[in-house]
């Protein structure tokens, strides 16, 4: 695929968790994977971190995703639950208010 020749653009996204265990060896992988083809195609790598998601943006978040009406204090509550929960880790804070969903609590 990376030496095709009919190819103009491709985008490839790896997502990995900065708590794994494992994170050198999979960011050593995929780097050697780009390294070995970058001789024969001009290939740009760019790393983007991201960090967890703070109280006042998971309150923003809950306030567009849930469609009853709550107290200004009661949301900001439930965001430092959720955050507390989840350490602000975007993908967990889904999973989080899927489970709620599905329990029936939201």
């Amino acid at each position: 695929l990376l030496q095709s020749t009919t190819l103009k653009n491709i985008i490839f996204l790896f997502s990995i968790r900065s708590d794994h265990r494992n994170n050198a060896a999979r960011m050593m992988s995929s780097s050697k994977l780009f390294s070995s083809s970058s001789e024969k195609l001009p290939i740009e790598t760019t790393t983007i971190s991201l960090g967890p998601i703070n109280v006042e943006s998971i309150e923003i978040m809950l306030a567009e995703i849930l469609t009853t009406q709550w107290g200004t204090g009661t949301l900001r509550r439930f965001a430092q639950v959720i955050s507390h929960k989840t350490h602000g880790n975007p993908y967990s804070i889904i999973q989080f208010l899927d489970m709620l969903q599905m329990e029936d609590f939201l």
